[in-house]
């Protein structure tokens, strides 16, 4: 066996970015700004078995598992997670607007471009196997 079999492959950490929601809406919602983590595939599967089959709580869950923290409008910083309720409690404080800007961060995050994904498509090659 080589070293490179012996040794385990490092990957690098996910990618946290952090989101100000626009000062008129901060009143509202009660936040200043929340910050969404890049996910990996194992948060992932746990957004699709919440999900159950039904894609739009697919959305959802995805969002919910991005979201590590948000700070409210007096600068106290509220970490966030899906194994307790304190997920689920910023989605309820957030309303609809902020949620849907939440799932508008998500896609910023983890989705690829527009250019990248057609990219992608147009390289497929087709063969019979």
């Amino acid at each position: 066996m080589s070293d490179n079999q012996l040794n385990p492959k490092s990957y690098r950490a996910p990618v946290e970015v952090t989101f100000t929601f626009p000062e008129d809406l901060q009143m509202d919602i009660g936040y200043k700004s929340v910050t969404l983590r890049e996910l990996k595939a194992s948060a992932e599967s746990r957004a699709i078995s919440r999900a159950n089959g039904d894609g739009g709580t697919l959305i959802n869950e995805l969002v919910k598992e991005c979201v590590v923290c948000a700070v409210d409008l007096d600068g106290i910083t509220y970490k966030v997670s899906t194994a307790d309720e304190s997920i689920d409690i910023l989605m309820d404080r957030l309303g609809p607007k902020g949620r849907s800007l939440l799932a508008q961060g998500y896609a910023n995050v983890n989705q690829p471009r527009g250019t990248d994904a057609a990219g992608f498509l147009k390289s497929a090659s087709a063969k019979v196997a």
